[in-house]
């Protein structure tokens, strides 16, 4: 500890974390696990992430910059911790689950306001499916909410991903569709 009370590089107590395949700067597979109201990740976006946006040009700039998102993920070329990270081990356990992160400004024109909102698209890195990321949950992030009220709800929703991911591998990978 330095003087301040604050770790220094040595000393830190830092946790191991595992990488996402998503950044390994090789090719994935990615899948999507549909639910009810998403039959592919373009309907998540739109169910999910763009009706929380204040303009229909915001959302649809912003579902662009996502899918291409995915496209680098597919790639394995997404930065880690800033584009995608694993989830905190203790709330998935014993799976693991990753986030890919995006975030915008969120304003209506004229408004004189400039908010947040971001998406993190959950997925998991079953072994059984090599060289694959299987999106599972996406959900949206806005600003507007208190620090707790968003821990809550993606520790919540991390465990819904993981949920799934269970459901996935007990009927075996059936319903899952190519990205």
């Amino acid at each position: 500890m330095s003087n301040e009370g604050i770790p220094t590089p040595n000393m830190a107590d830092v946790k191991s974390v595992h990488p996402s395949i998503c950044s390994r700067k090789r090719p994935v597979t990615f899948y999507w696990f549909p639910t009810d109201a998403a039959a592919d990740l373009e309907e998540a976006f739109e169910e999910y992430v763009a009706p929380q946006f204040e303009s229909d040009h915001a959302a649809a700039s912003a579902e662009e910059e996502f899918l291409a998102t995915i496209e680098r993920a597919k790639k394995g070329i997404l930065k880690p911790v800033y584009e995608v990270k694993e989830i905190n081990a203790e709330t998935t356990a014993p799976e693991r689950i990753f986030e890919i992160r995006n975030s915008w400004p969120n304003s209506k024109r004229g408004s004189g306001k400039c908010q947040y909102l971001g998406s993190r698209l959950f997925h998991a890195e079953p072994q059984e499916l090599e060289s694959a990321a299987l999106g599972l949950f996406l959900m949206a992030k806005k600003e507007m909410q208190t620090d707790a009220m968003l821990w809550q709800t993606q520790t919540t929703d991390a465990v819904r991903a993981k949920q799934r991911l269970q459901e996935c591998r007990a009927c075996n990978w059936r319903g899952i569709k190519s990205c």
